[in-house]
C-alpha cells in the first residue's frame, strides 16, 4: 500500500500525527501545506519521511496533484487538519495543496481518512506547554458533516490511524 500523508497547520494532535507517521513504512509522501511547516517548526517536530511535498516549492498549480490523479496513492490520510481546511472542503474550495489533493483524490475514488482538529472538545497543549481547553464550534460540527457526506472517512482520534 502507498500512502500519502497530508499536514496542515493544526497544533492539537500533532505531535500523536507525526509519531504514527514515522513508524508505518506505507507511507511514501508527505504534503505539508505552508502553514504546515510553521507549526511544524514552533512545535519542533520534523517527520522522518524522506519525500516530502512542501505547498511553498509546488507554485499555485500545484503540479504534484497529478500523481493523485494517475493513482500513485492507494490512501490519503490528512492529519491534523484545521477548521480552515475542513470549510474549504465543505464548500468545494481548492486553492491549497492539501485541498487540491484531497479534491483530487475524492474525483479519482481514492479513499481520504481525514482528522480534523475540531472534532470533539477537550485539553490541548501549545507549541510552549501550555494546556488549554479546546471549544467545538457549532460551525465546525456541521461543516465535519458536510464533508464526510463527499465520501471523506473521518477520524476521532490519532488512534484510529494505526487500524487503517
Amino acid at each position: 500500500m502507498k500512502i500519502l500523508w497530508c499536514i496542515t497547520g493544526a497544533g492539537q494532535f500533532l505531535k500523536e500525527c507525526v509519531e504514527i507517521l514515522d513508524k508505518n513504512n506505507d507511507v511514501k509522501t508527505v504534503a505539508i501545506s505552508e502553514a504546515g511547516e510553521d507549526v511544524l517548526k514552533m512545535y519542533g517536530i520534523k517527520p522522518k519521511t524522506e519525500h516530502k511535498i512542501l505547498e511553498k516549492e509546488q507554485g499555485k498549480a500545484f503540479p504534484f496533484c497529478g500523481k493523485v490523479c494517475k493513482g500513485d496513492y492507494d490512501l490519503i490520510i490528512a492529519a491534523p487538519v484545521t477548521s480552515n481546511t475542513v470549510a474549504k472542503l465543505a464548500y468545494g474550495i481548492s486553492d491549497s495543496l492539501i485541498t487540491v489533493i484531497i479534491t483530487q483524490a475524492i474525483k479519482s475514488a481514492i479513499p481520504v481518512y481525514l482528522l480534523p482538529t475540531d472534532i470533539s472538545e477537550g485539553y490541548s497543549i501549545t507549541p510552549k506547554g501550555r494546556k488549554i481547553y479546546v471549544k467545538v464550534r457549532e460551525i465546525d460540527k456541521k461543516n465535519i458533516e458536510r464533508i464526510a457526506k463527499q465520501g471523506i472517512k473521518i477520524l476521532k482520534s490519532p488512534e484510529e490511524i494505526k487500524n487503517l
